[in-house]
């Protein structure tokens, strides 16, 4: 590895948080960054908070060990659900989470948010949103592991556009009546915005809000290096997307000079 400037670190369970190394370079281009996706650890959505604490300590661990000081915990189920325990665990590091953006999606009107399993259903979530939405605003809570696990793990998001078009319009339109009456939507996973043109296309009259880019903005980054991106990832026997499909997909994105290396599972 080059010697990095001041390295900022970006994880997930998996290749959803490269949407966030994307948004870190058009607002910091000379950014180095540390991205790690542990698809070893994918999928997050049915894990428990101890299984999810323990994910995320591993992580921030390796990104530490290879030089981050700044730590984007990209997985918006980790942010809502243990991030004050993984603050406590690396009191030295700076750690962001990525959080639905309630008060940009009320100012929409009602709105759902979309995420992980593990997510949707904690009480800290509906606390978080009682706690920064207007009261006169009704918020609902969807479910969208299903499209996450079937179009952008296994890459068909970019190779099969027309399916996953449709298979978001499909999910879109099995959402109950609370969940479908908003006007704006919270794409509350990192793998999430990937699919934002499908969404857009399956409800063009509705509101699709990335969290990640509002993160950033917030975030001050040194900016003090070459804009290297160098990639880490496990591997996960049960993805149907292999390392060299992994590698294709980069490509298609327009990363072709990303080698992602692969790691062992993280300790």
């Amino acid at each position: 590895m080059d010697q990095l400037g001041t390295p900022v670190g970006i994880f997930d369970a998996g290749i959803g948080s490269f949407g966030i190394v994307e948004t870190v370079k058009k607002h910091y281009p000379n950014q180095d960054i540390i991205w790690f996706a542990d698809r070893a650890s994918f999928p997050l959505g049915k894990k428990t908070p101890d299984q999810l604490f323990e994910t995320g300590r591993k992580s921030v661990s390796f990104l530490q060990s290879h030089g981050a000081q700044k730590v984007i915990v990209a997985a918006n189920v980790l942010s809502m659900v243990v991030m004050e325990r993984l603050q406590e665990a690396f009191p030295e590091l700076e750690l962001y989470g990525v959080t639905p953006p309630v008060r940009r999606a009320a100012e929409y009107g009602n709105f759902c948010i979309l995420g992980v399993e593990a997510m949707v259903t904690d009480p800290k979530l509906r606390e978080f949103v009682e706690r920064l939405k207007p009261s006169s605003l009704k918020a609902s809570f969807a479910n969208a592991s299903p499209l996450i696990d079937e179009l952008v793990e296994t890459g068909i998001f970019v190779s099969d556009p027309d399916r996953t078009e449709a298979r978001v319009r499909d999910y879109m339109s099995n959402l109950t009546p609370q969940q479908m009456g908003v006007a704006a939507y919270t794409l509350s996973s990192t793998h999430l915005p990937w699919l934002r043109f499908a969404f857009e296309r399956a409800c063009p009259d509705k509101v699709f809000l990335d969290p990640a880019e509002e993160l950033v903005l917030e975030m001050r980054l040194p900016n003090d290096g070459s804009g290297q991106i160098t990639a880490f990832t496990t591997e996960n026997i049960d993805l149907s997307m292999t390392q060299p499909e992994l590698k294709k997909m980069l490509d298609l994105i327009g990363y072709s000079h990303i080698e992602p290396n692969i790691v062992p599972q993280t300790e």
